[in-house]
């Protein structure tokens, strides 16, 4: 990943801010997502 031969891009579906945790976790636990990234 540092030199970048992978594109992680797709990987993240979807990119939400921590106060949005809770629907992060919902959408993960219904199959919509494999994955969230939560930022700061």
């Amino acid at each position: 990943m540092a030199r970048k031969l992978v594109d992680v891009k797709p990987l993240i579906p979807e990119i939400m801010p921590l106060e949005d945790a809770q629907r992060g976790f919902d959408s993960i636990r219904s199959g919509q997502n494999l994955g969230v990234l939560l930022k700061p």
